[in-house]
């Protein structure tokens, strides 16, 4: 175990506690942390769609999922990052560890790309139970 990340909090106790909690999860994981911030500035734009964007389907906007998948995606990163801290600096250290990160971060790039890079598409009728 991690002697060192045992000994300090995990959240800090001072104003403004987000940018030295971030600071510490990159330290500890900087892919994973890196790619959380960069899923998050995503939601941005994602957001701006949603308010532009008038299409539903099936009375949902279109949006909502590419949204939800950033989120998702989000929580899941930093969550990984936080974990990384408890691991032993022998396994960081291994080349696969390294491998399972790159291939994590492959993976979360192209979900994400690929839920968010192509528009979502609306339907013109609601739905087959609309018809009944």
């Amino acid at each position: 175990m991690n002697l060192n990340a045992a000994s300090t909090p995990i959240v800090p106790v001072v104003p403004g506690f987000a940018v030295p909690a971030l600071a510490r999860l990159g330290a500890d994981s900087p892919r994973y942390t890196v790619l959380a911030i960069l899923l998050a500035l995503a939601t941005v734009p994602a957001l701006g769609a949603m308010a532009l964007d008038e299409r539903l389907f099936q009375g949902i906007d279109v949006w909502v999922k590419p949204l939800k998948f950033l989120v998702a995606l989000t929580a899941y990163l930093l969550t990984l990052a936080w974990f990384a801290r408890w691991a032993a600096p022998e396994v960081t250290a291994r080349p696969w560890w390294r491998w399972h990160e790159r291939a994590v971060v492959v993976a979360v790039l192209g979900k994400s790309s690929s839920s968010v890079a192509r528009p979502p598409k609306a339907s013109a009728r609601t739905s087959t139970w609309a018809r009944r």
